[in-house]
């Protein structure tokens, strides 16, 4: 029984960990893609910069959630920095979408 739970643990630590890298790494292409191609955009650039310092911080934030055992502080950051990703991100995403040229089809 012992044995199955080390290996349970060590499996829940391998996939957070890849988790983590896979977001992280995602959102700095995002990032290099934006200030490379728009940088000259700053309704793109701005949250685009934003979203690079929420990611770590958010990341940070989950590891001393747990570390901490849900204590409250790190807990309520985290759970605070998750909503500013998410608005931050929804914002990026509508931006970049109204940036969209939309083409009509000919036969309409």
């Amino acid at each position: 029984m012992q044995d199955e739970n080390i290996a349970l643990h060590r499996f829940a630590l391998f996939t957070t960990c890849c988790t983590v890298f896979f977001i992280f790494v995602g959102g700095l292409v995002a990032f290099s893609r934006i200030a490379r191609s728009y940088s000259d955009y700053p309704l793109l650039f701005r949250p685009a910069t934003a979203m690079l310092a929420l990611v770590p911080l958010q990341i940070w934030l989950g590891a001393a959630t747990v570390w901490t055992a849900k204590a409250v502080l790190p807990a309520t950051a985290d759970v605070l920095t998750g909503a500013l990703v998410l608005g931050t991100s929804f914002l990026l995403t509508l931006r970049a979408y109204a940036m969209v040229v939309h083409r009509v089809p000919v036969w309409k």
